[in-house]
C-alpha cells in the first residue's frame, strides 16, 4: 500500500471518526504501530535534517492537528514552531506509554484530549494478578 493510500485510510478510519479516536488509547493496534513508526521517522529525519522522507511527517502532523483542532473548539489557533515540534515529541511518548499499556502488566492513566500535549503526572501501578 502507498503512503498516499495509507494516509487516506487514516482519514477515513480515524480522523473521520471525531478527534477521540485519535487519541492512542483509542487507535487500533495497527494504527497504534503506523503512528509509532511514521513518528519516529519523522523525528529522527528532523533530528538529522533529512528532508527526503517527506512522507513520514504526514501521519503524525494530522493526528496533531486533529487534536490541537479538538482542543481549541471552534476558535481559530495558532501554534508556534516550537510548540508543533514538542507535541512530535509528546505524541512519540503518548505512542509508547500506550502500547507499554497494552503489552505488559503496567497499568495508567490514558491520555484525554484535555490532557495531552500537556506535561501531565503519569501514574503506572501493576495490574491485579488474576
Amino acid at each position: 500500500m502507498s503512503d498516499k493510500e495509507i494516509f487516506q485510510r487514516f482519514i477515513e478510519e480515524v480522523l473521520m471518526s471525531g478527534p477521540e479516536a485519535t487519541l492512542p488509547c483509542n487507535l487500533s493496534d495497527y494504527w497504534l504501530t503506523a503512528l509509532q513508526q511514521s513518528t519516529d521517522r519523522c523525528l529522527e529525519n528532523l533530528a538529522t535534517e533529512r528532508p527526503e522522507d517527506d512522507d513520514s511527517l504526514s501521519l503524525p502532523l494530522a493526528a496533531i492537528l486533529h487534536i490541537l483542532c479538538a482542543k481549541a473548539g471552534s476558535a481559530e489557533f495558532h501554534v508556534p514552531m516550537e510548540e508543533l515540534f514538542n507535541n512530535f515529541e509528546y505524541l512519540r511518548i503518548e505512542l509508547a506509554i500506550e502500547e507499554l499499556r497494552r503489552k505488559t502488566d503496567y497499568l495508567n492513566e490514558p491520555a484525554t484530549l484535555a490532557s495531552i500535549f500537556t506535561d501531565r503526572e503519569l501514574r503506572f501501578s501493576p495490574s491485579a494478578p488474576n
